[in-house]
């Protein structure tokens, strides 16, 4: 049997989290909210599925793939956005076969597939059947005849007149609201604390995080914590939170009940309660009316700001490539002189043009001076692939670089900070000088680097270890 997923919700009524994703993409409990009724149909033993969705599509691709990590294959069919279930299935009709399941993805239910279908064996004459939870819509239905009116599915969900069967053990959550969101990562929360085999590794009772996640501050149940996520010493999660994949809770902050979306920052002190954050948004529950945070060092927004570098840094560094040819044929000699064998040293690097292209190869010049040995990452600029200004490209151990601190040419360790500033101010450093990046703010940062093609530091080679 196939089944055929409506994921196209433009996603107004979530403002201001549609911005940057569709609701089917939102996470809930840290996995996006499509990825549940993918699931659910897997479950069910349905494994060919069409995923209608709108803009997202290629976000969609890229996450799930053609759904073989799911035990599914998963084809995709574009939509306008929001469009009309009868028509979609119209235009789609060469691609499905009777009976199909129909659902939408951008909502969420509790595991259903599986008992609905066999609940609808019971009414073997129906050509249409619909599921209801309570009194309300579940989104899905069965689809014995290709003339079956599909307009429950439409968006928003209405009420449609077809057969109905009731499933009262399925919990259905139409995330059709910044609290309905709020509510349904709570509820899925649950159910991951309560499942054995969910992913993740259990903290404590009641706690569970994500892989990578660093914990140095304190966590109380229930709290699910993101891969990729830290809390600093101090920090402090008094229960009922849900925090997104590589977030950074800094030191002696308090969260109780918040639910923190992906890549973002919650600086210093910070005491916040019941509401949704995510990035540089901030909404109440009380009042669900989103407050902008301008203040980084309260609040930030750890995402990068492009797939890519931004057309000022690579026109700045097409200008820099033209300006240092000259002293390729000086590169090049002394590499020779160094290692005649192996001029030219292959070092892979994080490429701006994830998830396409994960790593980038760069061939630096076999030469210690470190201006001329890495003379030819100006090119991965100039193709994208490399910020001009970014985190280090060799960052120090002892603080793990932050999630949108994309590598770059030049660090702020070069450009602006002393030798010895401490790991902090170094990572919120490169912080910025990733999220931050007007023509002006690189013209300025330009004019200090180009001290330091007067400096000991751009010509000597780093000193080796000292060995016993």
């Amino acid at each position: 049997m196939q089944a055929i997923i409506f994921a196209d919700r433009r996603g107004d009524e979530l403002f201001p989290l549609n911005e940057t994703q569709g609701p089917a993409l939102l996470p809930v409990a840290n996995q996006p909210l499509l990825q549940y009724a993918i699931e659910d149909l897997a479950a069910a033993g349905i494994s060919h599925i069409l995923v209608v969705a709108a803009d997202e599509l290629p976000q969609l691709e890229a996450h799930f793939g053609n759904g073989e990590r799911m035990g599914v294959q998963l084809d995709y069919a574009l939509s306008r956005g929001e469009e009309a279930a009868d028509a979609l299935l119209a235009r789609l009709a060469g691609r499905l076969q009777p009976p199909f399941v129909a659902l939408r993805g951008d909502m969420l239910r509790s595991p259903c597939c599986a008992a609905f279908l066999q609940a609808c064996a019971g009414s073997p004459h129906e050509t249409l059947i619909h599921a209801r939870a309570g009194r309300a819509n579940a989104g899905l239905c069965l689809v014995r005849d290709r003339s079956a009116s599909l307009a429950g599915l439409s968006w928003p969900l209405a009420t449609p007149g077809a057969h109905w069967l009731d499933l009262p053990d399925t919990e259905v959550n139409a995330v059709a609201s910044l609290r309905q969101l709020f509510e349904a990562n709570m509820t899925a929360m649950a159910r991951v604390l309560a499942d054995d085999n969910a992913p993740g590794w259990l903290v404590r009772p009641g706690v569970k995080a994500g892989r990578q996640c660093q914990l140095a501050g304190k966590a109380e149940g229930p709290t699910l914590l993101g891969a990729q996520s830290r809390t600093e010493a101090g920090a402090r999660l008094l229960g009922g939170c849900v925090i997104g994949e590589r977030c950074l809770l800094d030191r002696d902050c308090r969260l109780q009940r918040v639910l923190v979306l992906p890549n973002t920052h919650i600086g210093p002190g910070q005491r916040l309660a019941d509401c949704i954050v995510s990035g540089h948004w901030r909404i109440p529950l009380a009042t669900l009316r989103p407050e902008r945070i301008t203040d980084t060092a309260v609040q930030a927004s750890l995402a990068p700001t492009a797939g890519a570098s931004s057309w000022p840094e690579r026109l700045l560094a097409l200008v820099l490539l033209l300006l240092s040819l000259p002293l390729w044929p000086l590169a090049l000699a002394l590499s020779l002189l160094r290692a005649p064998r192996q001029p030219r040293l292959e070092r892979w690097l994080p490429s701006l043009r994830a998830p396409a292209e994960s790593f980038v190869c760069a061939r630096l010049f076999a030469t210690p001076m470190p201006l001329l040995r890495h003379l030819p990452l100006l090119g991965l600029v100039v193709t994208g692939r490399l910020r001009l200004f970014g985190a280090a490209l060799t960052p120090a151990t002892a603080v793990l670089p932050l999630p949108a601190a994309a590598p770059g040419l030049l660090s702020p360790q070069l450009v602006e900070l002393d030798a010895g500033a401490p790991p902090e101010e170094v990572a919120l450093a490169e912080l910025a000088f990733t999220t931050e990046c007007s023509p002006g703010l690189l013209l300025r940062r330009l004019a200090r680097a180009a001290r330091l093609l007067c400096s000991a530091r751009a010509w000597r080679a780093p000193q080796e270890p000292a060995h016993d």
